[in-house]
C-alpha cells in the first residue's frame, strides 16, 4: 500500500496523456513506466509538477513522491525531471513517431528495425544524416530534422542534469530557460556566472554549476562574480559602496579562500574610476568599492546636482507675491518655497503629512504659468499610484519617471543628447528615488529646466540603494521644509500620531471606533495576533467602517516568520479570495496564485511598463501555443498578458512597509510584534502610519510599539553622495 511521502525513481517513463497545464512547465499527466521499480513496470501513474517541454510521446527520468490530491485522488508529485530517451525498441518507435517532425510510424519502425540498439549511437554521431541515409530510403531534409531534434533533446538532457546536479530546483531551471532560451548552452560554455542574471539565482547556485564545469577556484571570472555578489547584497540593504578591505574579507569568506592571498587576486578584477575595461567592480580614489553601475550613477548625480545648486536662474520679473490657492492664502513657509522655485534651478520641498506640500505644488504651477511664456511643465512620481494621486490633486497630467524618460528595455530614450522637453519638472514622493533612477532623471533634464523634488525626508529611504533626497539636502541643495500642520488636517489622529512618532512620542489611540481614525489594539501573542488581523480585514473593518477588503492593506515590518508578510498573505487570501472550482490557479508547485488575487510586482519591467511595488490583480488565465498566460489588471484598468514563468509577483494582501512607500490606502493594519524587534524603528513606523487615509490600526505588542518609537536606527546607509556633492561644489567655487 503506497503511503503519503513514499518516493520512487523512474529511469524512463513515457508521457501517455497530458490532462492539465497550469503554466509553461507545470502539468498534470499520465505516464507509463518503462524502466523503474519492478512492481510498476508497464504501469500507468498519475503525476503532477514541473515537466519541461512536456508533450505526449516524450520520455523523462523522474523522481516522484506520493502526494494524493483531495480532488483528483492517487497522484505522484514530480520532484525532479530530466528529458531522456526510451530504452526499449517499442519505446523508441513511439518516441520517434510522436516527437520528430516527418517521422511517422512506418519510418520510425524502419529506423529501429535497421539499426536496432545502435540507433541511439548513430543519432549521436557527427555524420548521423549520411549513415542513416546510406541504409534507409528517407529524404535528407527529413533526416536533418530528425537528427537536429534528437540532439536538441540530448543537449536539453545534459543541461538539465548539470543544473539539477548543482542543486537547482525545477522552477529555477524553468526560469533559466525562460531568461536565456536556446542561448543557455553557450552561456554555460563561456561564463556560467551570467546565470546570476536569472531571478532568484545568486552566486552560490551559479558557482555550483561553474564548479561542475571545472572552473578553477581562483579564476578571475569567479572572483569578479563573488565580489559583485557581495556588493549586490550590500545594495539590497541600501548601501552604495563598501571598503576594499571589507569586500576582500567577505569575498574570502564566501569562496572559502585565504584572505591574505586573495587580496591581490581580487585587486586584479577591480577597476579604477576611469578604467576602460568592463569591470564589474570599481574602486574610487577614496578606496570605496562600487558596483560599476552604481559608481556611474553616483558620478552623474554628484556632478548634475552640484551644477544645478551652483546655478541660480531667475524667472521673469522680480516676484511680487504668490496668488492664493483655492482661496486660501499661503503660509510664510509655503510662500518662501514658491519663491525659491522662481529663483533657482533645483529645489527640494519637504514636510510631513498635512503640512500642505500639494498646495505648494499647485502654487508653483500657478507661478510658472504666470511668469513663463507657454511653460512646459511635467509632473512625475516614482510609481504609477503616486503619479495618479499627483494628477488628481493638481488636476494636471502626471506619469511615472520611467514614462517621463521614455524607458525601454535598453534604458531611457531621454538622455543628454535627447533631453526631456520641459521647462519645469516636479517630482512627487522623491524620498523613493534611488541612486540609479535619480541619475537617469538628472542626466535627461536640459540645463535650463527647473527641477522641484517633493517628498517627506523623514520617511524610509528608497527600496533601492542610496538615500538621495536626504543626501541632496545634506549636500547643500536649496531646501524648504514645511512644518505647520494645516487647520483642516489638525483633527486627524493619524496625522497627530505620525508627527508624535516623528518626535519620539507614543501615538494616542482613539476611543470611538465609529468616529476616530487611529487605534492601538493590544495582542501580544503571535497566533492570536495573526487571527485577529485576518478577521479585521475580512470582516470587522468592512462591517463597522464600510471599507471593503480590497481597500485594506496589512503592513508588516518583515517578510518571514509567523506574523510576517508571507504568512499573513496566505491567511488573508484564503479568507477574502477562497479557492473554488471556477477559479483557475497557476503556480510553481511551491505556491499558487488564484484568479482574483491581489499581487505586487517585484522589479522594474520596461517591457510591461511596471515598476517595483506596482499593484495588480490576477484577472484570468488563458492558454496559447507556448503555454499558460496570466491576464493581469494594473491600476487604472490597464490589462497585461504575460507567460506565467515571466511573472515576478507575490500576493499583496499584506506588504512589507518598505514596499508600501508611495502608496496610500483607505485603511491599513500595521503589525507590531517583538519577533521583528531588530527591524522596528521610528522611520519604519512613521512611514507605515502615513500610508493610511481614513483608518489606521496598530495591532500587537506594547513593547514592540515603544521600541519602534524610541529606536532611531542609527546605522544609516553608506552612500557618500552628500559629501561628494559638497566637495564638487567647493571645487567648482
Amino acid at each position: 500500500m503506497t503511503q503519503t511521502g513514499d518516493r520512487i525513481s523512474v529511469a524512463s517513463a513515457l508521457v501517455v496523456e497530458i490532462r492539465t497545464r497550469r503554466e509553461g512547465t507545470w502539468c498534470a499527466c499520465t505516464i507509463e513506466v518503462e524502466q523503474g521499480p519492478s512492481a510498476m513496470l508497464r504501469h500507468q501513474l498519475s503525476v503532477a509538477g514541473l515537466l519541461p517541454d512536456a508533450s505526449e510521446g516524450r520520455y523523462f527520468a523522474l523522481d516522484l513522491s506520493y502526494q494524493p490530491h483531495p480532488t483528483f485522488g492517487p497522484q505522484w508529485r514530480i520532484e525532479r525531471a530530466v528529458p531522456t530517451t526510451p530504452m526499449t525498441p517499442a519505446g523508441l518507435v513511439t518516441y520517434l513517431e510522436k516527437s520528430i517532425p516527418g517521422i511517422g510510424p512506418r519510418r520510425a519502425a524502419t529506423l529501429v528495425d535497421r539499426f536496432g540498439a545502435e540507433l541511439i549511437q548513430v543519432l549521436d554521431a557527427d555524420d548521423a544524416v549520411q549513415r542513416i541515409h546510406d541504409r534507409c530510403r528517407i529524404g535528407v531534409k527529413v533526416l536533418e530534422q530528425l537528427v537536429s531534434a534528437w540532439k536538441e533533446t540530448r543537449d536539453d538532457r545534459r543541461l538539465s542534469l548539470t543544473l539539477l546536479d548543482a542543486g537547482w530546483t525545477m522552477s529555477q531551471v524553468a526560469r533559466a530557460r525562460e531568461r536565456f532560451g536556446t542561448g543557455i548552452a553557450a552561456i554555460l560554455a563561456s561564463d556560467p556566472y551570467r546565470l546570476m542574471l536569472v531571478r532568484g539565482i545568486g552566486f552560490r547556485l551559479a558557482d555550483a554549476v561553474a564548479m561542475k564545469l571545472g572552473i578553477p577556484a581562483d579564476h578571475p571570472s569567479r572572483l569578479a562574480a563573488a565580489a559583485a555578489f557581495i556588493l549586490e547584497g550590500e545594495a539590497d540593504e541600501g548601501h552604495c559602496w563598501m571598503a576594499f578591505i571589507d569586500m576582500v574579507g567577505r569575498t574570502a569568506e564566501l569562496l572559502a579562500l585565504g584572505e591574505g592571498a586573495l587580496a591581490t587576486s581580487v585587486d586584479v578584477v577591480v577597476g579604477g574610476e576611469d578604467t576602460g575595461h568592463d569591470a564589474l567592480v570599481l574602486r574610487d580614489q577614496q578606496g570605496r568599492c562600487w558596483l560599476r553601475r552604481l559608481w556611474q550613477a553616483h558620478s552623474v548625480v554628484v556632478h548634475a546636482a552640484a551644477r544645478r545648486i551652483a546655478t541660480p536662474r531667475e524667472m521673469g520679473p522680480a516676484h511680487q507675491g504668490v496668488r492664493p490657492v483655492d482661496g486660501l492664502a499661503l503660509t510664510s513657509e509655503q510662500q518662501a518655497a514658491v519663491e525659491g522655485v522662481i529663483g533657482l534651478t533645483m529645489v527640494v520641498l519637504t514636510g510631513g503629512p498635512g503640512t500642505g506640500k500639494t498646495t505648494v505644488i499647485r502654487a508653483i504651477i500657478g507661478a510658472c504659468m504666470e511668469r513663463m511664456r507657454d511653460p512646459r511643465i511635467r509632473l512625475a512620481a516614482p510609481t504609477g499610484k503616486a503619479a495618479r494621486r499627483l494628477s488628481e490633486s493638481t488636476r494636471r497630467e502626471a506619469g511615472t519617471i520611467h514614462r517621463l524618460l521614455e524607458w525601454t528595455k535598453d534604458g531611457p530614450r531621454r538622455t543628454p543628447g535627447n533631453p526631456v522637453e520641459a521647462d519645469v519638472v516636479i517630482v512627487d514622493e522623491a524620498s523613493m528615488l534611488d541612486l540609479e533612477l535619480a541619475a537617469a532623471l538628472l542626466d535627461a533634464l536640459p540645463p535650463a529646466c527647473r527641477l522641484v523634488l517633493v517628498g517627506d525626508v523623514d520617511q524610509l529611504p528608497s527600496v533601492g540603494p542610496g538615500q538621495v533626497l536626504a543626501d541632496l539636502i545634506a549636500g547643500g541643495a536649496p531646501t524648504y521644509r514645511l512644518t505647520i500642520v494645516q487647520r483642516q488636517a489638525q483633527g486627524s489622529l493619524i496625522l497627530q500620531a505620525a508627527h508624535a512618532v516623528n518626535r519620539g512620542m507614543m501615538p494616542e489611540s482613539g476611543q470611538d471606533f465609529a468616529k476616530d481614525d487611529l487605534f492601538f489594539i493590544r495582542q501580544p501573542e503571535e497566533g492570536l495576533l495573526v487571527e485577529r488581523v485576518v478577521r479585521m480585514v475580512a470582516e470587522t473593518i468592512t462591517a463597522q467602517r464600510g471599507i471593503h477588503a480590497a481597500d485594506i492593506r496589512v503592513l508588516v515590518p518583515m517578510n518571514r516568520g509567523g506574523c510576517g508578510v508571507d504568512a499573513i498573505n496566505r491567511r488573508v487570501r484564503d479568507r477574502v479570495n477562497p479557492a473554488s472550482p471556477d477559479k483557475a490557479e497557476i503556480g510553481t508547485g511551491e505556491d499558487s496564485l488564484r484568479v482574483g488575487d491581489r499581487l505586487v510586482w517585484l522589479s522594474n519591467s520596461t517591457e510591461h511598463e511596471l515598476v517595483n511595488g506596482e499593484e495588480l490583480v490576477l484577472a484570468g488565465v488563458e492558454k496559447d501555443a507556448k503555454g499558460m498566460i496570466a491576464v493581469l489588471r494594473a491600476e487604472g484598468g490597464r490589462v497585461l498578458r504575460m507567460s506565467v514563468p515571466a511573472l515576478d509577483v507575490r500576493l499583496a494582501y499584506a506588504f512589507s512597509i518598505h514596499k508600501s512607500q508611495g502608496s496610500e490606502y483607505p485603511a491599513v493594519v500595521i503589525v507590531l510584534h517583538r519577533s521583528a524587534w531588530r527591524m522596528l524603528e521610528r522611520r519604519l513606523l512613521y512611514t507605515a502610519i502615513t500610508r493610511a487615509k481614513s483608518l489606521c490600526l496598530l495591532v500587537g505588542d506594547q513593547r514592540a510599539l515603544a521600541r519602534a518609537v524610541e529606536n532611531l536606527d542609527s546605522q544609516g546607509r553608506r552612500s557618500g553622495l552628500a559629501e561628494d556633492i559638497a566637495r564638487a561644489i567647493a571645487a567648482d567655487g
